[in-house]
């Protein structure tokens, strides 16, 4: 596969790694903070804090915190896909590739993955270890892919089928709903009230692209 090494910074695996291998609990006794429980989005602000502790901010540098969970089969996989901020249909129909939103969201960025695994399942205390810390940019060889799904999702917009891209579609990336409540409405084009949609990448992508790689 082609690699896009420069924006890779493996000095962020190297210093980071030290925290390899320890709970949720333990990494907060190590940061002197306490994270509340029934935060959905406590692992990515620990993950946030920890590279804070030796890095600073990077606007190009997007902290990533997902859940890695054991299948019946007993293989490790992501419990979900990578979302993104949600896009309006007006100005997606607008852009060209090398402005639009995928490029701009996954290409042009560089990720750094906070690997949590799933160790105990408890009402809102689930307990995690953090298990890999993987810098990431997006695979030249699969722009095209993206590229595809971003074209599909105008085509769908314009048509006002809204069909849209889904994981079985594509390997890489599909489009799904980015609505924070049933009121959370876009525009269609003819200004009919469709709920706010997202760019993903899978978590079979990520699973094999990144954690397994």
């Amino acid at each position: 596969r082609k690699e896009r090494t420069s924006m890779n910074n493996k000095q962020y695996e190297e210093d980071l790694n030290i925290y390899l291998g320890k709970t949720f609990e333990e990494l907060e006794i190590i940061l002197g903070k306490s994270y509340t429980r029934d935060n959905k989005g406590r692992k990515n602000l620990i993950s946030k804090d920890l590279f804070s502790q030796h890095f600073q901010n990077n606007e190009t540098l997007r902290v990533v915190a997902p859940t890695i969970v054991i299948d019946n089969d007993g293989n490790e996989k992501l419990e979900y896909g990578i979302s993104f901020p949600a896009f309006s249909m007006g100005s997606l129909i607008e852009e060209d590739w090398e402005s639009s939103t995928p490029k701009k969201q996954i290409v042009d960025k560089q990720f750094l993955f906070f690997f949590w695994k799933l160790l105990k399942k408890e009402p809102g205390n689930n307990q995690y270890r953090l298990e890999k810390i993987k810098d990431w940019s997006f695979p030249e060889d699969d722009i095209e892919e993206l590229k595809n799904v971003w074209e599909k999702t105008i085509l769908e917009i314009k048509n006002e089928t809204f069909e849209f891209p889904k994981s079985t579609d594509s390997k890489v990336s599909h489009v799904r709903p980015h609505a924070r409540d049933g009121k959370d409405f876009d525009k269609s084009i003819t200004s009919q009230d469709i709920p706010k949609r997202c760019f993903w990448l899978n978590k079979g992508y990520i699973t094999d692209e990144v954690y397994k790689n």
